[in-house]
Parts: C-alpha cells; structure tokens; sequence
C-alpha cells in the first residue's frame, strides 16, 4: 500500500465521522481499518486532539469557500438563494455528525458555535443589504440560519426543496413580489 498522506487521513476520518460517529475517531481504530499501522497516523499527527482539529478545520473550510465563492455582483437576494442552495447541496450526514460530536465533547461544540457565529453574521450582513433595520435584519438570519441547520436534521431526502421553491422562500424573506402568484 502507498504511503497515506495526511489528507488521506482527514479524509477517511471525515468519512468515518459521518458514517460511524465520533466514537470510532482513534489512532488505532483508525489504522487497522487502513491497515496500516499506528505510526503512520503519528507521522501526521502530534496526537489524536490535533487529528480532530484537522477534521473540523476542514469542515470549516468548507462553511469558509462558499462564503468566498459570493459573487461581487450579487445582489442580496442572490447571496441568500445562492448560500441556501450549497446548504441544500452540503454534506448533511457530516453536519449532523460534527453536531453530534459537539453535544458530547466541548471543545468540539466551542468549535461549531464559532462556525455557527461566523455563519450568522455573513447571513445577517447580506440581509442588512436589503434591510436597514438592525433588529429586523438579525431576526431574519437567525431564522435563515435556523431553516437551513433544520435541512440538515430533516435530510435531503425529506426537503424535496427545488430552486424555483428557494428563490420564493428567499423572496419572501425579503418581503418582495412573488411573481408566480401575481402579487
């Protein structure tokens, strides 16, 4: 077998996370599963904290390139459809997963009440484009950022949410005309 690198790792411990939970996150759990053995975890890795802060620092990183991918251009409204529709689009089994690992282990939940705060403030700042009122505004993407973690615990396969859909709910959130009902 070839040398694993260290993305290797995070990757199949991503995988194992969502697949079997948090519990199975072990240096050598996860080596007999690669069949390789412990030192080539360590050669990666100071301990098994640092390979956990790899894992969520690659979930972050990807909460982090969809906020980067926001065209200039956009409008608000096309910010909030195009971040409600990667969320619709994300891994929801690893949302749920890094969620369960938080609930039991603090350091993990300190971790995604970060990511949950960082997620926030670019939904209410995108919101604050189109409204000016500071309560209003907050209010609004902190039921946004609700509806979407709520995707994620409902599953893709029960949302059944399509593009035309989102853009009335994100429409709505607004208060703008929803031109398909003459309104």
């Amino acid at each position: 077998m070839a040398r694993l690198t260290k993305d290797d790792w995070v990757q199949f411990g991503l995988t194992i996370l969502k697949t079997e939970g948090y519990s199975q996150l072990k240096a050598g759990t996860l080596a007999k599963r690669l069949k390789v053995s412990r030192g080539s975890f360590y050669w990666h890795f100071q301990d098994l904290s640092a390979f956990h802060a790899e894992l969520i620092a690659q979930w972050q990183t990807v909460s982090e390139n969809m906020v980067s991918a926001l065209g200039s251009t956009m409008n608000a409204q096309q910010k909030l459809q195009f971040l409600m529709s990667a969320a619709l689009q994300a891994d929801f089994e690893l949302e749920r997963a890094f969620r369960a690992w938080g609930r039991e282990h603090i350091d993990v939940g300190l971790q995604i009440e970060r990511l949950d705060r960082m997620r926030l403030s670019v939904v209410q700042s995108i919101i604050e484009e189109e409204i000016d009122e500071p309560a209003e505004s907050e209010s609004l993407a902190k039921f946004a950022y609700a509806a979407a973690i709520g995707l994620t615990t409902l599953g893709k396969d029960k949302v059944g949410l399509d593009e035309a859909e989102l853009g009335s709910v994100v429409r709505a959130l607004f208060g703008k005309e929803n031109p398909s009902r003459g309104i």
